[in-house]
């Protein structure tokens, strides 16, 4: 019989420590981190594929793109062949044989880590943390650019930005449940 190299492939790869990268990046919206920002490394044991950690943030959570819908992987240019002829409604680059999984895992993550309440008093420490140690000013100073450049409709924009994104993928990765 002959095997099928693609799932030979798949099968090298640590399909947790993927799924939730998949999941982050596409919470985050981040076109970018299906392209060059990433890094996969192996273990002493050369037996599978792993994520590493997220970075490279600068086009995410609507920095970039101010729509919070869609896939990430359908609209950037750079993904490649990987992901072609394939899309969100079937399964497309979630790996088909993995869309319960993903599923599983995000509703794991709404329940806990990733619920409403959680993220917004995140944001909130991490601002009030911004705002007591003037990193706002200084990143003003430097770097900032938005299309308002006021930090307090900034923040908002964003806080509402993430609620409707988490909408959007409750409505879209908890369909695949089976």
């Amino acid at each position: 019989t002959d095997s099928d190299p693609k799932q030979e492939n798949l099968n090298l790869l640590d399909d947790i420590g993927f799924i939730d990268y998949m999941i982050m990046q596409e919470l985050a919206r981040n076109n970018e981190g299906y392209t060059r920002s990433q890094y996969w490394y192996m273990t002493d044991q050369m037996d599978k594929f792993y994520m590493g950690y997220i970075w490279d943030m600068n086009h995410a959570y609507g920095a970039v793109i101010k729509q919070s819908s869609n896939w990430s992987y359908e609209e950037f240019f750079a993904v490649g062949t990987v992901w072609e002829g394939t899309s969100a409604t079937d399964g497309g680059g979630f790996i088909p044989s993995h869309a319960y999984e993903i599923a599983q895992r995000w509703d794991d993550l709404r329940r806990n880590k990733l619920s409403n309440e959680k993220i917004m008093e995140r944001i909130d420490i991490l601002s009030e943390s911004f705002l007591k140690s003037n990193t706002i000013d200084r990143d003003h100073a430097r770097w900032w650019y938005s299309d308002v450049q006021n930090y307090e409709d900034d923040l908002k924009f964003f806080k509402g930005w993430i609620l409707s994104r988490l909408s959007w993928m409750d409505s879209h990765l908890c369909s695949r449940r089976e």
